[in-house]
């Protein structure tokens, strides 16, 4: 169990270090968004969304109206990507797809804090040349 933690936390470690910030910093760098694969538009609304539900949850603590909000962002996150939900839940039923959608709502927090992480340190770097 503890090697399974342990290499979870790894790869995500990996996906944010190795990945995310390094790709946010060469987008940066050539100033070339590609529109593709995991670059879209619906992968960056859904970044968007996901983040905007997590700031309504925490703002929902103090002001509960905001849990609506919250639960809009969810909604129109899963319309977003109803077409792989639904192939989840063809291939391996209800339970698995519920995983799934945590799992890629996780995805999406995580590609959200690369992309912040990546941003700051490219902003950093612009600065220090200056």
């Amino acid at each position: 169990m503890v090697r399974i933690h342990q290499s979870a936390w790894e790869r995500l470690r990996s996906d944010i270090l190795a990945r995310g910030i390094p790709w946010t910093r060469l987008i940066l760098r050539t100033r070339r968004m590609p529109d593709d694969l995991n670059l879209g538009m619906a992968s960056r609304f859904s970044v968007a969304l996901v983040y905007l539900g997590w700031l309504c949850l925490a703002v929902g603590a103090f002001w509960p109206p905001a849990w609506a909000l919250a639960l809009t962002a969810g909604g129109a996150l899963a319309w977003l990507n109803r077409a792989v939900y639904a192939f989840f839940w063809r291939k391996r039923g209800f339970r698995f797809m519920l995983g799934a959608v945590a799992m890629h709502w996780l995805y999406y927090t995580y590609n959200g804090l690369s992309f912040g992480l990546g941003l700051l340190l490219h902003l950093r770097e612009a600065l220090a040349k200056r």
